[in-house]
């Protein structure tokens, strides 16, 4: 998960991804490394952004607008 002190919540590391512009799983993935450990521990978090419908640059982005604090 990705924490700020600017967000509401923590974001699932792979919709930052996805709001960067790297919107495949399959780019993440070999992105961050294909060792099994790695695997494991990322596979929750791109079943996140499925369950959340999180597919393209734009959703992610609104998704995280919408975590942003407004001071």
């Amino acid at each position: 998960v990705l924490r700020h002190n600017a967000l509401s919540d923590d974001i699932p590391i792979a919709i930052a991804f996805k709001a960067m512009g790297i919107c495949s799983d399959q780019e993440i993935m070999l992105l961050v490394g294909t060792e099994d450990i790695v695997v494991k521990k990322m596979a929750p978090c791109i079943i996140d952004c499925h369950n959340l419908k999180i597919f393209t640059q734009n959703q992610a982005l609104t998704y995280i607008g919408a975590k942003l604090k407004v001071k």
